[in-house]
């Protein structure tokens, strides 16, 4: 006669429970490198942005920023495309050299959205939706430094 080996109940509830505890100490975890993950892609946009600015900067010989928000970022201070566009967009007086930063993939950016200030020399980035929806910091273009992540 063949005798069946199984599990009993204790021994299942004992395996649920260690489960349990890693489920409640891996999700925070995980949350939290996610959130640093989405921070640290929003800096490298941020990134992006202001190197665009201060190309555009030097371009117009001007000394000032351009106003500019997401979904129109790489139309006001990225890639210019033919030296004709690219005066079309800047204005005068533009330099020989109108090449610029491709800032499409940063316009599409669905989780952050993104502002520059000329007046305030500052570029913001404010987190749309998940955990600290709302949330934003803001890069220094004189500066050249990151403020804190906050979350409302």
């Amino acid at each position: 006669m063949q005798v069946k080996k199984s599990l009993t109940l204790l021994e299942l509830l004992i395996v649920m429970a260690i489960i349990g505890i890693l489920a409640v100490v891996a999700i925070p975890r995980y949350t939290g490198a996610r959130l640093a993950a989405e921070h640290s892609k929003a800096q490298h946009n941020v990134a992006l942005i202001a190197q665009a600015e201060k190309i555009v900067q030097i371009q117009r010989n001007d000394g000032n920023y351009v106003n500019t928000s997401s979904g129109s970022l790489n139309a006001h201070i990225g890639d210019h495309g033919s030296e004709a566009s690219c005066r079309a967009a800047l204005g005068p007086p533009v330099g020989a050299n109108c090449s610029g930063i491709d800032l499409s993939a940063v316009d599409a950016d669905e989780l952050w959205s993104y502002s520059v200030s000329a007046a305030e020399q500052t570029i913001t980035a404010t987190k749309q939706d998940g955990r600290c929806s709302g949330g934003s910091f803001t890069y220094d273009l004189n500066e050249n430094n990151f403020g804190d992540l906050s979350c409302p």
